[in-house]
């Protein structure tokens, strides 16, 4: 005797139409992992940006990083950058904790590069270092002058710390007394009689000289 209940038709899944499923879920998933991976910047910048100028040891620079896509827009996560290739003689750097800036101390006179490196990136920070070591006074400069009389014009020499010659000091000339006028270029002249002092100063190292 026949049952009174008509069995369900069975669906049949064909595998080729699963194969064809899984290969769009497979290349769903491969197009939003493109979209979500993250760009790197494009630019990187010092800030200052140098070249660094020290004149003596009691100053310091911090050196930031700023970076941008290639649109120019600032790139906000921090880098670990690296600060390399410096003359350890001349100066010294030392990274913050989380390498995302440094300080830079000078040591010694001379002539140096920092090579930064972050993201792929780099960039060259030149610096330079001029430490006064002495100033003299030219010898010939003379001892007395006559009221009326002719101008001299003080010619000084200053050194660095290694006994190189600065090319382009920056001195401040002054005299201790009225009986002689000195410029701010070295110009001295007769101006009453008496007896004073001139004397330089260059970051902090004084020659003096008796008229």
């Amino acid at each position: 005797m026949r049952s009174a209940f008509l069995r369900a038709p069975r669906i049949l899944r064909p595998r080729g139409a699963m194969r064809v499923v899984a290969l769009h879920c497979f290349l769903l998933v491969a197009m939003l992992s493109a979209g979500c991976e993250e760009k790197l910047p494009s630019k990187m910048a010092l800030r200052p940006r140098g070249p660094l100028l020290f004149t003596n040891t009691g100053k310091s620079e911090v050196v930031e990083l700023a970076f941008f896509d290639d649109k120019g827009r600032p790139y906000v996560r921090k880098p670990v950058a690296t600060f390399e290739g410096f003359d350890s003689t001349i100066i010294d750097v030392s990274v913050d904790p989380e390498g995302t800036r440094a300080t830079v101390k000078p040591k010694s006179s001379g002539t140096t590069e920092v090579v930064v490196t972050a993201f792929g990136l780099e960039q060259k920070l030149s610096v330079v270092v001029q430490l006064v070591g002495s100033v003299e006074i030219d010898p010939t400069t003379p001892k007395s002058m006559k009221l009326n009389g002719k101008q001299h014009q003080l010619v000084i020499v200053v050194k660095d710390d290694r006994g190189n010659v600065i090319p382009d000091p920056k001195p401040n000339f002054k005299a201790s007394d009225y009986c002689v006028d000195i410029s701010p270029d070295g110009l001295i002249t007769a101006q009453a009689l008496g007896e004073c002092q001139v004397s330089v100063d260059v970051a902090g190292k004084t020659a003096r000289h008796r008229i």
